[in-house]
């Protein structure tokens, strides 16, 4: 009965993995631990099911059932099945979700794994350099370079290994994991002869500041590949110079060592002339490194990706106005009115009212701070997401701060008006305040406090390797 599978060759555990119920999953591999479940006509193993799945801090129970059903195969089953689509194992899901932990598990059980690869060569290493998941993706590379250090000299159908990778999307700390125990590692080239160089040539800043973040690197500057380019000569062709830098005395000396390629093209003669097939040439190569093992070029996920983050920034800054609206109003139509001879407010000596008039003060201020933000900062879009989502954030932090100092303000002015009757005041004050317990439960349970969101802000302010997609949407 528990080996019985449907017309998908799905068995109970399948089901029981997919929809992460951990006691089920604990009855089954318990229940009959010799057997071994294969997979299903998709491929997949449950191992790999729930391996595959990545629940983020919005759903911390979904996340602990998970693991939870991870551990229990593991442990019950005495003949696993790692196996997954596209030639993937359950290591390959781990790694691409920055999933550390599972990865140990895993591996403790079957070290092999990390020199398994996919229908496109790519191994673990490959998966977890290409989606670093910001703190996640690099104690996962840590992790399988612990159980084989030869994993970072695995290369897939283009001859690519995971270094080449890591540096292409300009993740500094990955290319550090992988260099600290395999240095040699960036000697190896592509099927094109390209080192780690070239590939970090294609990015905006990474030829000038990867040799100074990883030291073995400065020896590849005048390496060429099979069609006599330097790293030097791919920038040029880019059209990435900076202008500050073209008349840079050692950026001279530079350009003169790189010498001619093939073509006898110098990088003085790419940077005088336009060269736009070779520029397509060069973007066409790196357009599966861009795709990736998901099939979905990122360019199309950053069109996606942008266009929902305009679509919340204008939900931000219109909230923004409602508040800097309400309290703005609110300052001038005074709860008790006023003295018509002085115009001034009846309840100026009363409490509540002063609290009234410092919160809504306080909201007005960070709702138009808000606002100043998005418009005094609405030309950084042009120069990089990273400065985008920088401002973005910082716009919400400052609503999210004056909403609740709106409702502040709400409950003492509402107080202050209606204390003759007691009872009344009080359920207005108690009706208010639900709002700031239940925002500030949900912030706790969550943990999406404001020191989360300002470090939150300043990873992605860190982050300044802007890769070549960004530099091909700035030119269209």
């Amino acid at each position: 009965m528990l080996r019985t599978a449907n017309e998908e060759q799905d068995t109970a555990l399948h089901v029981a993995a997919r929809n992460i119920q951990a006691q089920v999953v604990e009855i089954l591999t318990k229940e009959d631990p010799e057997f071994s479940y294969s997979a299903n006509v998709h491929g997949e193993t449950p191992l790999y099911i729930a391996a595959n799945m990545r629940f983020n801090w919005r759903f911390k129970r979904h996340e602990e059932n998970r693991k939870k059903v991870i551990d229990e195969i593991l442990s019950n089953c005495k003949s696993v099945e790692y196996s997954g689509s596209h030639g993937r194992t359950a290591l390959h899901a781990a790694a691409m979700h920055g999933d550390h932990e599972t990865a140990r598990k895993i591996l403790k059980r079957n070290p092999s794994l990390t020199r398994r690869t996919d229908d496109d060569g790519w191994s673990p290493l490959h998966y977890a350099a290409f989606f670093p998941y910001l703190s996640h993706g690099v104690p996962t590379v840590k992790v399988l370079l612990e159980h084989d250090v030869s994993a970072a000299y695995i290369v897939d159908s283009e001859k690519r290994t995971a270094l080449h990778l890591a540096v292409v999307r300009g993740d500094v700390a990955a290319v550090r994991a992988i260099m600290n125990p395999c240095p040699a590692c960036c000697e190896l080239v592509d099927n094109r002869g390209w080192n780690v160089l070239h590939y970090a040539a294609t990015t905006i800043k990474g030829y000038f500041y990867f040799p100074q973040w990883i030291p073995h690197f400065e020896k590849l500057k005048y390496e060429k590949d099979n069609d006599g380019n330097t790293p030097l000569h791919l920038y040029a062709a880019l059209g990435n110079f900076p202008q500050q830098r073209l008349s840079s005395d050692w950026i001279h000396a530079y350009k003169k060592m790189c010498g001619l390629n093939k073509r006898n093209l110098s990088v003085d003669d790419i940077l005088g002339r336009n060269f736009p097939e070779t520029k397509k040439e060069i973007l066409e190569s790196l357009k599966d490194v861009r795709s990736g093992p998901l099939q979905r070029p990122i360019a199309m996920m950053k069109k996606e990706y942008l266009s929902i983050s305009e679509r919340g920034m204008e939900t931000r800054v219109l909230v923004a106005a409602l508040v800097a609206t309400v309290t703005f109003a609110a300052a001038f139509t005074m709860p008790g009115g006023y003295k018509n001879e002085q115009g001034i407010a009846v309840l100026l000596k009363n409490a509540a009212f002063v609290v009234f008039v410092i919160s809504d003060a306080i909201a007005m201020l960070l709702s138009i701070s808000a606002l100043f933000m998005h418009f005094c900062w609405a030309p950084i879009g042009t120069r990089g997401q990273v400065e985008e989502d920088m401002k973005g954030n910082w716009t919400s932090t400052l609503t999210i701060c004056a909403i609740p100092a709106m409702v502040i303000a709400f409950i003492t002015g509402s107080y202050a008006v209606l204390a003759p009757s007691s009872w009344l005041a009080i359920t207005t004050c108690f009706i208010g305040a639900a709002f700031i317990f239940f925002a500030s439960t949900a912030f706790i349970v969550d943990g999406r406090t404001l020191f989360k969101i300002l470090k939150i802000q300043r990873l992605k302010f860190d982050s300044t390797l802007l890769t070549v997609e960004s530099f091909v949407d700035k030119k269209n």
